[in-house]
């Protein structure tokens, strides 16, 4: 299920009296954490997990879940010793540990969400081919904040890299490829003879080198419309991106975020790692492009508001489609609070960060789907004050 669709389930999820767990876990392995080979020998090393796992004997510690257990553990003094509370968390926090010390886990996974309440028999596992924090909370509601900031920062994005023979398409989610997929060209001998002539030779290689594009371009526009992609890295030699400018339509050819000499031999981490770059890129372009455009609707009393009050309200009230925060806005408390209520309300939610117009909107903002009559007003700094106000903070 797309990243998105999860977040909205977990957002419709209704409160609870019992306590709901939502783990963020931190997989990357220490590597150097130990070199004893599994099985003994006379070379141990010293470990620095608590204690000699399988894993950890094959020198994979996880700092991550070394550091979940004891944050469970810091938890679990602070439920009475029975009741139905009681029971719910004893069962979540030995799913939880179970899972993390015997499930099998992909070896691109490096990291882990959780969201359980075993009183509500409700159990979701994310798995994720990004790093994030370790994190625990336990509240009525789902913890959703850092997986809003995921789904936000690393966006689902197709690559394509072709050459004149054969192409490779990568549908890549949240730093892994989920989707790979090769497309077949001519083949084609450049020492061509027969008594044509060197122009002819040229031109026929020229025109299945065409037609080859013509049907990756075809094939990447079903993946990307199909499963609804809204960006794409292009990869080739300059004559292979000029192809790809003659044959995508101009609706796919709005959603390439960038054309790069990408060499088809190219290992795939490396190719997604180089492209991922360049998605980053462009969705940090994008944030800045809506906090602009939120800034100039909130100055011309249009379809946005700004500061903490007018924005809550207005979440309140279901009329945010766009909630805009900073990341540094606030206190973790608030941002997280925002970004589940925007949530709620079925919005969605862009992070902008380093923007003078958002210090200038006090940090979180949004853009309306249509204007309550009664709203705090938006309170605007002039750029002068937001720049001393962006220094004091420094």
């Amino acid at each position: 299920m797309p990243l998105k669709e999860t977040l909205q389930k977990l957002a419709a999820v209704p409160l609870t009296s019992l306590p709901f767990v939502s783990a963020y876990v931190d997989l990357s392995p220490e590597l150097d954490a130990g070199t004893r080979s599994f099985g003994g020998g006379n070379d141990d090393a010293p470990l620095k997990s608590w204690r000699r796992t399988e894993e950890a004997e094959r020198g994979h510690v996880r700092p991550g879940v070394t550091r979940l257990r004891d944050l469970l553990s810091e938890k679990d003094n602070l439920f009475d010793v029975r009741g139905p509370e009681r029971d719910s968390w004893d069962k979540d926090r030995a799913a939880i540990l179970r899972f993390l010390e015997h499930g099998e886990f992909d070896p691109s996974t490096q990291g882990v969400a959780i969201f359980a309440c075993a009183g509500e028999d409700f159990w979701e596992v994310i798995d994720l081919g990004v790093p994030l924090e370790t994190r625990l909370a336990i509240d009525s509601t789902p913890l959703l904040y850092p997986l809003a900031r995921l789904d936000d920062e690393v966006e689902r994005f197709a690559l394509c890299i072709a050459d004149s023979q054969t192409a490779r398409v990568y549908v890549v989610a949240l730093g892994r490829v989920e989707q790979e997929e090769s497309v077949g060209g001519p083949t084609i001998n450049y020492k061509m003879t027969g008594g044509l002539s060197q122009q002819r030779i040229q031109e026929r290689i020229t025109n299945a080198v065409s037609n080859h594009v013509r049907d990756v371009a075809r094939r990447l526009e079903e993946i990307v419309f199909g499963e609804n992609i809204g960006r794409i890295v292009l990869g080739g030699d300059e004559i292979m991106l000029t192809e790809f400018k003659n044959h995508l339509s101009e609706r796919a050819w709005e959603r390439v975020v960038t054309m790069d000499r990408l060499d088809i031999r190219l290992p795939a981490d490396q190719a997604v790692a180089r492209a991922l770059e360049a998605v980053t890129a462009a969705e940090q372009d994008e944030a800045r492009d809506i906090a602009r455009h939120t800034l100039h609707d909130t100055l011309a009393d249009g379809l946005a508001v700004a500061g903490e009050r007018a924005v809550k309200s207005a979440l309140e009230q279901g009329a945010v489609d766009t909630l805009v925060l900073d990341p540094d806005f606030g206190t973790e408390e608030r941002r997280e609070a925002l970004t589940e209520l925007a949530l709620q309300m079925g919005g969605r939610v862009e992070f902008v960060q380093n923007s003078q117009e958002m210090a200038r909107m006090s940090g979180v903002a949004a853009r309306l789907r249509w204007r309550p009559d009664s709203l705090p007003p938006s309170p605007v700094a002039d750029e002068t004050t937001a720049k001393q106000e962006a220094a004091a903070a420094a």
